[in-house]
C-alpha cells in the first residue's frame, strides 16, 4: 500500500492525499528528506516513508509493506511530483477565483451599504440628528410633512440598494454553492415581474422611460428567489442602456410548456457576433464599453447560469424593428429583445 499526502507549503492546507481514515493521525513532522525504513506508531509494521520539500507544497510518501521495492517506492514518488507539479497551478486558480469573486461581493455590499446611509442622511442630515437629540423622531416627522415627495424618492433608492444588496449574497450562494438551495413553486409570473419592478420605478422615471406590461394570468413553476435575481438584472440592463425618453415592453408569448417573457426596448446596439459572448462572465458588448456602461460584465452571465437552475432558457435577439433604430449622439440604437423562458406551472384538471 503506498500513500501520498500533498500540503501546501505556507499552510496546512492538503492539497491531495490518500491516507485513509485509520492513518491520518500520524504525525510526519520527523520525517527525513532521504527513503528511510522505520516502525509505524500506528500499525506496528515496518514502513518506507520520505519527505520532499519545495517552496510550493511538502509531499509525505509511504508505503506501508516491508517488501515494497525501493526501486518502486521512488518511481512512485516520481509520479507523485509529477501530479503536484500539475494541480498546484490548478489549486492557485481556483483560490484566485474565490478572492476574486469574494472581493467582488464585499465591494457591491460595500457601495450598496455606503449609498443606503448617504440616502438616509438626504433625508436627514447627520448635523441635523445630532442637533436634534432627544427630538430626532419629531425631527424626521417634520422633514417627512415639510418634503413628502422627497424623502418618497430618497425611499425608493433606499428600496433599491436593499433589494440589490440582498440580490448579491443570493447570488453568491447559489452560484458558488455545489448545492444551489432552490425552492420550486407555483407563481404568477406577472405578480413576480411588478414584485421585482418595484424597486426601479423611480429610475425608468428619471431615465423617461414608460414601461408596459401585458396582462398575463399564467402561473409559473420557479425559484422565486433566484427569478427575483435574473429580474432584476434585465431591470438593470434596461436603466443602463435604454435611450432616454423610450420604452421598455413587457409581453409573454406561449411556447408549448413554456411561457415566453419578451422584454423590448431601444437600447444600444448589439453586434450580432458578440451575441453568444455576452453570456460570459467579464463580456460586455463593443458599444457598451465604447460608451463607458460595460460595468464588470456579470449581468447576463449570471442570468444564464440562473435560468440553468430554474430548467429556463435566456435569449438576446438584436434589431427586432429596424423602424426604432436611432443614432443619439453618435452611439447607435437599436429595438433588442430579452427573452426569458420559464417552465409553466402544472395545474390539475378535473
Amino acid at each position: 500500500m503506498f500513500l501520498y499526502k500533498i500540503v501546501i507549503s505556507d499552510s496546512d492546507t492538503i492539497l491531495a492525499s490518500n491516507f485513509p481514515k485509520h492513518l491520518e493521525d500520524i504525525d510526519c513532522n520527523g520525517w527525513t528528506l532521504k527513503n528511510e525504513v522505520c516502525s509505524c506508531e500506528l500499525t506496528g509494521k515496518r514502513r518506507r516513508q520520505q519527505k520532499i520539500i519545495t517552496e510550493r507544497y511538502t509531499i509525505y510518501l509511504a508505503a506501508f509493506d516491508s517488501s515494497f521495492p525501493n526501486k518502486k517506492f521512488s518511481i512512485y514518488k516520481e509520479s507523485c511530483v509529477y501530479f503536484a507539479d500539475r494541480i498546484f497551478p490548478k489549486y492557485l486558480q481556483s483560490i484566485e477565483a474565490e478572492q476574486k469573486r469574494f472581493r467582488r461581493l464585499r465591494h457591491n455590499i460595500i457601495s450598496l451599504s455606503t449609498k443606503i446611509t448617504n440616502e438616509l442622511y438626504q433625508i436627514a442630515p447627520q448635523d441635523s440628528l445630532i442637533k436634534g437629540g432627544r427630538n430626532q423622531i419629531q425631527l424626521i416627522a417634520d422633514i417627512i410633512t415639510t418634503d413628502p415627495i422627497g424623502v418618497a424618492e430618497h425611499i425608493l433608492k433606499i428600496l433599491k440598494s436593499s433589494t440589490l444588496m440582498k440580490s448579491e449574497f443570493d447570488v453568491y450562494d447559489m452560484l458558488h454553492s455545489q448545492k444551489p438551495n432552490l425552492d420550486f413553486y407555483n407563481h404568477s409570473i406577472h405578480k413576480v415581474i411588478n414584485l421585482s419592478l418595484n424597486a426601479y420605478w423611480l429610475d425608468f422615471l428619471v431615465n423617461d422611460i414608460q414601461v408596459e406590461i401585458e396582462d398575463n394570468r399564467e402561473r409559473v413553476k420557479i425559484d422565486y428567489t433566484s427569478m427575483s435575481v435574473v429580474l432584476s438584472h434585465v431591470f438593470d440592463n434596461a436603466i443602463k442602456y435604454c435611450a432616454f425618453g423610450t420604452d421598455l415592453s413587457i409581453t409573454f408569448a406561449d411556447n408549448g410548456d413554456f411561457l415566453e417573457i419578451i422584454f423590448e426596448m431601444t437600447s444600444v446596439k448589439i453586434n450580432k457576433d458578440e451575441i453568444y459572448a455576452l453570456y460570459n462572465e467579464g463580456v460586455s458588448g463593443f458599444w457598451a464599453d465604447k460608451i463607458d456602461l460595460a460595468g464588470d460584465g456579470i449581468g447576463m452571465s449570471t442570468v444564464s447560469t440562473l435560468m440553468d437552475l430554474n430548467e429556463g432558457d435566456v435569449t438576446i435577439v438584436p434589431n427586432v424593428n429596424e423602424a426604432y433604430n436611432v443614432t443619439i449622439e453618435g452611439v447607435p440604437y437599436e429595438r433588442n429583445q430579452i427573452i426569458l423562458e420559464v417552465k409553466k406551472a402544472v395545474t390539475n384538471k378535473w
